[in-house]
């Protein structure tokens, strides 16, 4: 694994889809430089204790759910059911 050494001190605004990688990367870099300032997008673990930006926010009138309060169908359910045949 390569080796990199901070001279000065560096900060980082770390973001990632997956929360796996996002872990991976979290420990990797918070463990390996202590001279970087490392904060991430989101909280994508609890046991790490680096600082986030944005709380986990959990949508509750989601698109395929208006969709459904309407009476439509997504064009999803109606290829399943051509599938299915």
């Amino acid at each position: 694994m390569p080796q990199i050494i901070f001279t000065k001190f560096y900060a980082c605004i770390f973001f990632n889809y997956r929360a796996d990688r996002g872990r991976q990367m979290t420990e990797l870099l918070t463990g390996a430089m202590p001279k970087l300032h490392f904060t991430t997008m989101t909280q994508y673990d609890k046991a790490l204790k680096a600082p986030f930006v944005l709380s986990k926010e959990l949508p509750s009138h989601i698109l395929a759910n208006v969709m459904a309060d309407m009476g439509w169908e997504s064009s999803f359910t109606k290829l399943d059911a051509l599938l299915a045949g």
